[in-house]
C-alpha cells in the first residue's frame, strides 16, 4: 500500500530478511520530498547519495563498509547534516516508541539520519524490526512534513543502535552540501 514511505517497507517488509542475510546493509531510496522545492529535493538526494555511496572522487561505500568491517562497534553510518533538527513535533510519538524499545533517555541534541538513508550492521536495528509494525501503523498519504510516527522512527534510529551497544559514525564529503535556500 502507499503507506510508510521508505520506512514502512524497511521495517514491515525487509528488515527481518536483511537481519538474517546480511552483516552490513544500506538503506538508500529515491528521496522524493514533495514538501520542498524540486531543486532542494534533488540537492538533498545528491547529498545523501554522495555521502553514502560516493562520487568520482570519493568512494564512500567502500570507505564505510571497510570501516565497519574493521571496527565491529560501528553499527550505523549516516551523513552529517548541518541542518539536522531536534525532536520538533515528534517527541511524544518517539517517547511512546522508545518505551517499547527499552530506550530510557531521549537526549535533546543528537544526530540522526535525516532523509532516512544509512548503512547498518546486523543487530543494530533489530528491535525496530521486532516491533512487528504493520501497514495500519503508518499514516496514510498525504502526510505532514513533521509529527508522524515515520519522523519519530527516523530520529530513533541512532538511539536504537546505541541501545544495542553500537556506536554510529557520520560521513562528510567536502564540497557536498544540502542546499535549503
Amino acid at each position: 500500500p502507499n503507506k510508510g514511505r521508505d520506512i514502512g517497507p524497511l521495517i514491515t517488509c525487509l528488515g527481518k530478511e536483511l537481519e538474517e542475510k546480511y552483516d552490513i546493509y544500506g538503506h538508500i531510496h529515491t528521496k522524493k520530498s514533495v514538501h520542498i522545492a524540486k531543486h532542494q529535493s534533488h540537492s538533498w538526494r545528491t547529498f545523501l547519495i554522495e555521502n553514502l555511496i560516493g562520487n568520482k572522487e570519493n568512494h564512500m561505500m567502500d570507505f564505510i563498509i571497510s570501516a565497519m568491517i574493521k571496527d565491529k562497534t560501528i553499527g550505523l553510518v549516516f551523513p552529517s547534516d548541518p541542518h539536522c533538527p531536534s525532536w520538533d513535533a515528534n517527541y511524544r510519538k518517539a517517547r511512546i516508541m522508545a518505551d517499547k524499545l527499552n530506550i530510557q533517555s531521549l537526549v535533546h541534541e543528537f544526530n540522526f539520519p535525516i532523509g532516512t538513508m544509512f548503512w547498518a550492521r546486523k543487530g543494530a536495528l533489530k528491535p525496530l524490526y521486532d516491533m512487528d509494525l504493520q501497514w495500519i501503523d503508518y499514516p496514510s498519504e498525504p502526510i505532514s512534513d513533521d509529527g508522524t510516527v515515520l519522523h519519530a522512527i527516523e530520529r530513533l534510529i541512532p538511539l536504537v543502535a546505541e541501545n544495542q551497544g553500537y556506536k554510529y559514525g557520520l560521513t562528510y564529503v567536502p564540497a557536498c552540501s544540502r542546499v535549503l535556500e
